[in-house]
Parts: structure tokens; sequence; C-alpha cells
């Protein structure tokens, strides 16, 4: 690295104390705490020479390969142990064989999750990739779209008119009626349904076939309209633009959930099905939501529902009032970061887990893998961060629809309010290059939770336990977090194991990242960098 002088010097940084209360360093260190130097975060390009100094023979570095472009593509890299340049401490004492044996790539960690939950967690996201592609077929083919603006001009009898017990369909109040179920296979078989709950916001209709707590049924009214609905759309702005509501496709007023078993026969959690807009189909905006059991328990249902709104939304606001197609990973992205900014979260813990324990994680693409577990986490986190950084939220302590925009809420929206998509809509809401965040978020990771995650920009804000919803709001990489089905999962950051000899060669995508550990004696080592494009570029973080 060209950058070595500054380098050591960063590892000279002043010592911080840190202690539980103020006081100085001599009670400090009474107390039994030692000292934290600061982390030294740094980058280089490709080419450049990363030269990493070992002042106590103790510290220890993740070496980050990251290729931060928006465009679908992959590079083979190398990395090779060479010589450090001259007048380095100790130059030659540290590169030598044993030091070769103390790079390690990025492998599983403690994370570890359980087939039963990776099954189900696998069904609901191909079931979620389905219904997107889903979207993009149906705005290609406009015939939605001109419904909704024939639909809009005209006003229809509100639900709110009829009794208790009772929504709009065809122009008429009823209280039980007919709905088809397309599963999987795109097998369509008609169900009756009954009408058991209904609220401000949303009414809960049930399988005439299924059985359900009326206690459960008021539950999901009750957290839909007061935390579910009003925090979707504090999040992410109205779906009603100048006086039109694009998400109402039957024009009743109210959402409409609908809990059946065929939902839970199909292995979806709960969906939005973009063709239930269709006036030949069901002609209504509806969710489609398990019965709850023991392997969905209700604090799921509400994380899945606050999930598919998000994706109704953004179908009726980009595809149907904009004409455009959010790009997939975005918008899965938003979908996870509104599960999690709702209170309902907790399925983000296994599917963070998947990403920090995942094997192919040097293979994983943010942005272009598909819909892979892991590149959910990846955008999931990434969005988050990028949220907590333009300010996040205040919460209020006793009302579920009461919150304060500190900057968050703000550029959250602002990723509806254009009819750019992808990262151009990002670039928008950030008033930048989301380029230049993506090391910074990549560091979050690694550091979040670590005393010596000294700078905000570097780690995620301590998570948040909503009282409303009895879950925890936020992200943390190095803690213990436990899953919808009550599992634990332990999280230790961009965790490394497995070592190589003195050449390393990979692969890496657009918006990919590696990660590398490296330790070594007192003295120096260096790696060379090569690879075949000059935008890859290596963070190099000193983690103790």
């Amino acid at each position: 690295m060209r950058k070595s002088t500054l380098w050591l010097l960063a590892l000279l940084l002043p010592v911080l104390v840190l202690g539980v209360g103020c006081g100085d360093s001599e009670d400090d260190d009474a107390d039994g705490d030692e000292d934290i130097v600061p982390a030294s975060i740094e980058t280089v390009n490709v080419g450049d020479q990363i030269v990493l100094g070992f002042e106590s023979g103790t510290e220890e570095y993740r070496v980050v390969p990251f290729w931060a472009i928006d465009e679908d593509s992959n590079i083979d890299f190398t990395l090779t142990l060479g010589e450090a340049p001259e007048g380095s401490e100790n130059e030659n004492e540290a590169s030598g064989p044993a030091a070769k044996q103390r790079i390690q790539q990025h492998r599983n960690g403690p994370v570890a999750i359980s087939q039963k939950a990776y099954d189900r967690l696998q069904r609901r996201f191909a079931w979620d990739h389905k219904m997107r592609m889903e979207e993009r077929r149906i705005r290609a083919e406009g015939k939605v779209r001109k419904q909704m603006q024939r639909k809009l001009s005209l006003r229809g009898k509100l639900s709110s008119e009829c009794g208790d017990l009772e929504v709009v369909r065809g122009g008429e109040c009823a209280g039980s009626f007919d709905l088809d179920f397309t599963d999987f296979e795109n097998n369509t078989s008609t169900i009756t349904v009954n009408v058991k709950g209904k609220g401000t916001h949303c009414s809960v209709v049930v399988d005439s076939n299924d059985d359900v707590a009326q206690a459960d049924i008021d539950q999901i009214v009750s957290m839909f309209d007061n935390v579910i609905y009003p925090r979707d759309h504090f999040f992410y702005g109205p779906s009603e633009i100048d006086g039109k509501d694009w998400a109402d496709a039957d024009g009743d007023g109210l959402r409409m959930i609908v809990l059946s078993s065929k939902v839970n026969e199909s292995g979806a959690v709960g969906l939005f099905n973009p063709n239930d807009f269709d006036t030949e189909s069901n002609n209504a905006d509806l969710f489609w939501v398990v019965v709850p059991d023991s392997e969905n328990p209700l604090d799921s249902v509400f994380g899945t529902v606050a999930h598919e709104y998000l994706h109704m939304l953004v179908f009726a606001v980009k595809a149907l009032k904009n004409d455009t197609d959010e790009s997939l990973w975005l918008n899965e992205s938003m979908a996870h970061t509104m599960e999690d900014c709702s209170g309902f979260g907790i399925d983000n813990v296994y599917t963070v887990a998947e990403f920090l324990n995942d094997e192919g994680f040097k293979e994983m693409s943010m942005a272009f893998s598909g819909d892979a577990l892991a590149a959910r986490a990846m955008g999931f986190l990434f969005l988050r961060y990028l949220y907590e950084q333009k300010g996040g939220v205040e919460y209020d302590t006793s009302d579920g629809s009461a919150v304060t925009d500190k900057g968050g809420a703000a550029f959250l929206k602002s990723l509806m309010d254009t009819d750019e998509v992808g990262f151009e809509a990002l670039n928008t809401a950030l008033g930048g290059d989301w380029k230049d965040h993506f090391f910074n978020y990549v560091a979050a990771i690694i550091l979040d939770d670590l005393p010596i995650a000294n700078e905000a920009k570097y780690s995620y804000q301590d998570p948040y336990d909503d009282p409303i919803t009895g879950q925890q709001i936020g992200v943390c990489t190095n803690c213990t977090r436990t899953g919808a089905d009550g599992g634990t999962v332990t999280f230790a950051g961009l965790n490394s194991e497995d070592p190589f000899e003195d050449e390393y060669e990979a692969s890496i995508n657009a918006t990919g990242v590696d990660a590398f550990t490296v330790t070594g004696d007192v003295g120096t080592i260096a790696i060379d960098t090569e690879a075949d494009e000059d935008t890859l570029q290596f963070g190099i973080i000193r983690v103790k």
C-alpha cells in the first residue's frame, strides 16, 4: 500500500478508555476495564499493496474486497502475500510462511439456523419472488392499470356504510362471499369466506373451512389498524395521491386480510397477489394469510402483513400510477425494512443469519443474485444502514401510530415519491451516490456492537424495544437474537475461519463483498492485489 505511513500513524492513535460511567482512567483501570484503541479504517484500490502493521502482534484486521458498481457483472481477483515496502518495521519477519497461515477466508461463523427455519424462509420468499414477477407482467399488459384509472374515477359504496361484519362486494353489503385462491403451481380454487373482523382500515375474512379464534382475529384488526397501517404509510407515504387511492382496488375504503389454510398448504406465510386487483379475478385489494399455528405465530403473521402491504403500496404507486417497475432488490429491501420499522421484523433475524453464515458469501450480490436469502439480507442491512444515517425516527412509547421523523422516514418516502427505480431512485433519495456509502455499511456490519466502533457511521443504532409490539426494532451484527420460532442465533459480524496459502484467487460480483481476517507477529504483512477491473476496492479494518 502506498499509504503505509498514514497507516502506521493510525495504529498510534491515542488510547480511548471506555467505562460504564464517567470518571478518569485510573478509576476505570481499577475496575478492571482494558484500554480500547478505536478501530482504524481505510480503503485502497486494486493494484495497490495492502500493508498491515503489527505493533504488538495482537492486532487483528479484516480485509474486505468490495465492488460497488450498479451493472450486473463479476470479476476475478487475486491476493498474494508480498514483500513489505522498504522501511517498514521488521519488514521481513511477518511476511514468511508463518504469516501466510494467518490470512483467513470468510466461512461459516457461529451463526446457525435450523433446516426448518431455512426451508420456511425459502418457501416464503419463493412466493414473494413469483408475485413480484407477476407485477411486472401485469404492468407490461397494462390492463389492470387502465381498470384502476377507470375505477378511481368512480366512487363506490364504502364498507364503513355496511354492518359490523359486512363489506362491500359487487356494490352491495355482504357478510359471506366467494374468492379465488391461486396456488404456487397456478391452480385456482374457489373458497367461501365469512367476515369475522372489521376495523377502520381493514376487514378480516376467514375461509369457511377453517376455524380461527376470535381473539386472534381481533388482534389482527387491532395491529393492522393501529400499528401496521399507520407505520407503513408514515415510512413510505400515502397511496392516496391527488384524491385517488391507488391501492384501493375495489373502492370500499378497507384492505382485506384473508385467512385460509390453503395459504398454509401452499408454503407461504402471506402474500399479496397483484392479480387480485383484476376485475376478472377477485377485484379487491387483499392479502392472503396463513391460519396461525405453531409454525406461524401471530407475530410472524403481522410481520408478513407489514411486508406484503408495502409490496401492495409499491405496486399501486410505482406500477399502476407511475407506470414503472421497481427493481427487485430495492422492492424487497424496502419491504424487509418495513417489517422492521413496523415493529414486526422478527423473521429478519433468520434472514440476516443466512447472510452472515452463507458459505457462498463471496459469490453473493446484493442487487444481482435474484432473490437469494443472503441477497435479501444484504439489501435490508444496507437500506436500514442508510435510513439510520439519515437520522432514523423516534417512536412513541404508548401510541403505535405516533412516530417522529428524524430524517429516516423522509429518506424512505423519497424512494416512493420518485418515478425513478433501483439505484437511480436510491441516489435521488440520498442526494448523492450510493457507492459512497457502501463500504461504510460493510464496516458497520463488521464493527457494530464492538467497543472499538468509534464512529456512528461504522455501526448501527442500538435496537429499540418496542413496547407496542413486544419486539426489537433495529439491527445488531455482533450479538444474540431470537427468531420467530423462539430459537436463538449468535451473530459475529463477517466472521472468518478457513486459512489459505500464499495466493488466493476468487471471484466477486457487482454489489458484492468478501472478508478476510489477518493476524501476524510484530512487524508488517504485505498483500499484493490484482484484478481485471480497476473499480474493485479493498477495505482494511483493524478490529483488535
